[in-house]
């Protein structure tokens, strides 16, 4: 969509990345099903608890390709 790429959101990704700091923060405390419910019922949208679990995987796949990216650049140093 048009308005997507204007705002700069990721094909397919459906949250701002506010949103899944947010989400990420609440799931560190609480189980992903009662994160999804917290999710729906303070926001303007819903979320399952696979999606949370996904989102969850995603930023610790990306944190881990980040340290790695920094290992390697201190390998270089």
């Amino acid at each position: 969509y048009p308005l997507d790429e204007l705002m700069g959101f990721d094909k397919y990704k459906r949250y701002s990345i506010l949103a899944v700091k947010n989400i990420l923060e609440v799931s560190s405390v609480a189980t992903y099903r009662n994160t999804a419910l917290a999710v729906n019922c303070l926001s303007g949208f819903n979320i399952s608890h696979m999606q949370v679990g996904n989102l969850v995987k995603m930023a610790g796949k990306n944190i881990k390709a980040g340290q790695e990216a920094d290992s390697r650049y201190d390998a270089a140093g």
